[in-house]
């Protein structure tokens, strides 16, 4: 009659024991071992929540994001009212674009802590991604309200970037001033690059423009953060701020990083006909593209592709002569198609 709780007793204390060591590597930002670890400890004692969701945090750390996620879920299993694996999974499902599971997890916070505003903001921004999940009516102000309440969530790297896509999808114009005016409070370097670039679109006030586009110039970023800096000089290059030389040579110097190809490239080699061929996107009247086709008219048949009005056919360019076609406002993937029918050597996207 004693051996079963005595097995359980021993099954605990190795449990506690190799819990205790996991969570000595994560705080040594040792996560590989902190992982051995923590499962370690499920396997000792199957009942246990904290190694499951401590396992799920080193895992995010090193961007093994769908165990994490498998983690944070079995923790929940073992203990359904275990709130930091809800958050957890609010968050991260949230941020790898899971907006179904994000409203659902984040419920599971509310319905134990109704006055979680990080819990509120995420099932709001979720339901922009699934419009289905609530009427409209009501994300703005429950945004609007998780702002006011705590905007330090604006910190959190999956909250940021989702309402910052969010946004980008669905403006809304009281939403973006309720979040310019939080964000002002918060150190620029604290928010996720993409709301940042964000923030430079929005701004209205043309000296804090300024300020968020050189903020966005001096902070560290990563060379996933490419299209960020490509927002802020873009916003920066349209409003003449002094910051905008500076942010299009970032995002230059980003972009060649992020996609030097691993072996050099040779210049393109016809296969029909002795003139390159170079097709320009523009926007129409663009000096730039203007500038291109003096210099190359002589050498090349250039193509220049610019969004205006409705598109029309793509005609072929004749040695000597330049030729033009309109683009959709929007362009699309059909555009994309007749673009490449010109069989193109260089194509460059002013």
């Amino acid at each position: 009659m004693s051996a079963a709780p005595a097995g359980e007793a021993a099954s605990a204390s190795h449990y506690a024991r190799w819990l205790a060591r996991g969570r000595e590597h994560q705080q040594a930002l040792r996560p590989l071992d902190a992982i051995q670890c923590f499962r370690r400890a499920a396997r000792e004692w199957p009942q246990g929540v904290e190694a499951r969701f401590h396992l799920g945090e080193s895992l995010w750390q090193l961007g093994r994001l769908g165990e994490a996620i498998e983690a944070w879920r079995a923790a929940l299993h073992a203990d359904p009212g275990f709130l930091p694996a809800w958050q957890a999974l609010a968050e991260a499902t949230l941020g790898t674009g899971d907006a179904t599971a994000a409203a659902v997890a984040a419920q599971g916070v509310l319905e134990r802590a109704p006055g979680n505003a990080r819990a509120a903001a995420v099932h709001a921004i979720a339901g922009y991604s699934n419009p289905g999940d609530a009427p409209s009516a009501t994300r703005t102000p429950a945004l609007i309200a998780a702002l006011a309440h705590a905007p330090e969530w604006l910190g959190v790297p999956a909250l940021g970037g989702a309402l910052a896509v969010a946004l980008e999808h669905h403006p809304d114009a009281q939403l973006q001033e309720a979040l310019a005016e939080a964000a002002r409070a918060m150190v620029p370097s604290a928010l996720h690059p993409r709301l940042h670039a964000l923030l430079c679109e929005i701004e209205t006030d043309a000296a804090r423009r300024e300020a968020w586009c050189a903020a966005m110039a001096e902070r560290p970023l990563g060379l996933d953060d490419h299209d960020a800096l490509r927002h802020a000089a873009r916003a920066a290059q349209r409003a003449a701020l002094p910051s905008a030389r500076m942010l299009a040579s970032l995002y230059a110097a980003r972009c060649q990083a992020a996609f030097a190809p691993g072996v050099p490239l040779l210049a393109p080699l016809r296969s029909a006909g002795r003139r390159a061929r170079l097709v320009v996107l523009a926007a129409e009247g663009d000096a730039h593209a203007q500038d291109i086709t003096r210099r190359f008219a002589a050498t090349a048949d250039i193509v220049v592709a610019s969004v205006a009005g409705a598109g029309t056919s793509i005609p072929t360019a004749e040695a000597g002569r330049v030729a033009t076609v309109a683009l959709a406002p929007t362009p699309t993937l059909d555009d994309a198609k007749r673009l490449a029918t010109l069989d193109a050597d260089v194509l460059v996207d002013l």
